[in-house]
């Protein structure tokens, strides 16, 4: 009977609307889930919180390892660039276990932005996520110092942090680049 139900249905915060999965499939009874979501599937769309938690590739899938606690703002973190074993070698979901594996995760465009405030300068495209856009990885590098010849970004800008080729893909796309990472200082 579905009159005596003590929850208020009203009070639902998310947009439903918005699923893009279809959750009429469900075999299992979500009410009696006492433990974690192992695995995230590849048609999930995550929020910012889930891109920090602790999670490596499986196929096209991400499961879920532990847990990182950050905030959706994070500030006075360290920037780190890394690869799979040479330069743009690693995937978004290789870059992604690549972080966890050192202890990090992956660095936010404001991170990789703070860093060429810094007057700091890289010129190779990393993975990283966009907090107002987290569904996908994006692909980058930041720059600060003024560029009168191609080859490395926009020219003639000035010195004048920016993040440069910044573009979306997909947690499954093939392309590789480096690895943009971030920890807490």
């Amino acid at each position: 009977d579905i009159s005596t139900n003590a929850g208020d249905i009203s009070t639902n915060a998310g947009d439903i609307s918005t699923n893009a999965g279809d959750i009429s499939t469900n075999a299992g009874d979500i009410s009696t889930n006492a433990g974690d979501i192992s695995t995230i599937e590849s048609d999930y769309l995550p929020g910012l919180t889930d891109l920090f938690v602790a999670v490596s590739a499986d196929g096209d899938d991400l499961v879920v390892t532990g847990s990182i606690d950050v905030g959706d703002h994070v500030y006075g973190s360290t920037l780190n660039f890394r690869n799979c074993g040479s330069t743009y070698s690693c995937t978004a979901t290789e870059c992604l276990a690549l972080c966890q594996a050192n202890g990090e995760r992956m660095a936010t465009t404001g991170e990789a932005l703070a860093w060429a405030s810094e007057g700091q300068n890289s010129c190779a495209y990393m993975w990283m996520v966009d907090p107002s856009y987290p569904q996908n990885p994006m692909k980058g590098y930041p720059m600060y110092s003024n560029r009168t010849t191609s080859g490395c970004g926009t020219t003639n800008t000035g010195d004048v942090p920016r993040l440069e080729g910044l573009a979306s893909s997909t947690w499954s796309s093939t392309s590789t680049y480096n690895c943009g990472c971030a920890t807490l200082n």
